[in-house]
């Protein structure tokens, strides 16, 4: 997926070609649903015309809100169609200045790109005609309730809406499908202003959490001691807490507060971080030995993670 700027405004460019023939279908079957309902409504201005031409003007008994309902009815499929010509079914690369200018506020990116694509505001627009369809069904039933059965007349207005939203029905499934497809590219390539929001919140939660870990490693350090930890380091790392030879003649709980503290600073991968805030807050009180072998210490760490890296690499 490319995001495309043009005349000031971003457009969003799907790979897939389906997405754009799915467009050019629906547009069809939109047609053909305006086509009959059209032609509907030359039929029944021509039998109101033949009506009025041939019986006696005090005879004509119209029920002029039946025929504006009936007018609004069949003129449904025509306004939808008018709707989507708006839509932008070319490729956004492929637009002039003039179509810009034209195209609908929906079509346009110009506003922030959500991180997930808006599937089911998009299905609902796509739905859009068969709701409206059924809000006029109701409404058509209470201005018939008088003279039949509301039902019976809720199932006279789908009878005359049948034939041309059947089309309308047609093009609904390829909308919704085309819906699928969209949120498919949004969830494997999305928008490149995606993209970079998401990698920035990324490190921005890596920032974070390496705030916390230094906080916590900071305490774990000063619970076990700087010495201590870089001394039983290795035994601490390979050995059982209760094996490892301490010569310093601690306490139990003291031993054992100590020996848990450094192991949860490896256990929980923050040795680095306690090494690195070692050399920078406790390097005056370090001697020259220490201070080599913990730098010694990281030089082993870096290379073991490149290591691992490289296995990784060879196993994918």
């Amino acid at each position: 997926m490319k995001e495309i700027v043009l005349s000031g405004i971003t457009f969003l460019e799907y790979d897939d070609e389906r997405i754009y023939e799915n467009k050019r279908r629906i547009r069809f079957w939109y047609g053909v649903a305006s086509i009959i309902a059209f032609i509907c409504v030359l039929s029944f201005i021509f039998n109101i015309f033949i009506i009025m031409v041939t019986i006696p003007k005090n005879d004509w008994n119209f029920d002029w809100i039946k025929i504006l309902f009936y007018c609004s009815i069949i003129n449904m499929p025509i306004i939808f169609r008018r709707e989507f010509r708006k839509e932008q079914i070319k490729r956004p690369s492929m637009l002039t200045d003039v179509e810009i200018k034209r195209m609908p506020s929906w079509d346009k990116q110009s506003e922030e790109v959500t991180e997930q694509f808006p599937f089911a505001l998009s299905v609902f627009q796509c739905l859009a005609p068969i709701l409206l369809q059924f809000i006029f069904a109701l409404m058509w039933g209470w201005v018939n309730y008088r003279n039949s059965n509301f039902f019976n007349a809720v199932s006279e207005y789908f009878g005359y809406t049948l034939l041309s939203f059947i089309f309308i029905y047609i093009a609904i499934g390829i909308g919704i499908k085309n819906c699928k497809l969209m949120r498919k590219e949004w969830e494997t390539n999305p928008p490149q202003t995606v993209q970079l929001r998401l990698k920035t919140k990324e490190i921005k939660r890596k920032l974070e959490e390496n705030k916390k870990k230094r906080t916590e490693c900071k305490n774990l350090i000063e619970q076990c001691g700087i010495r201590f930890f870089v001394k039983y380091y290795k035994q601490i790392s390979l050995l059982p807490l209760r094996d490892v030879n301490v010569v310093e003649n601690y306490g139990s709980a003291e031993r054992e507060e100590r020996l848990s503290a450094a192991k949860k600073i490896i256990d929980e991968g923050m040795t680095e971080i306690a090494l690195n805030e070692i050399l920078s807050t406790y390097s005056n009180v370090l001697k020259e030995t220490e201070t080599r072998q913990i730098k010694t210490m990281l030089s082993e760490l870096t290379e073991n993670q490149k290591e691992q890296k490289m296995d990784i690499m060879e196993e994918n």
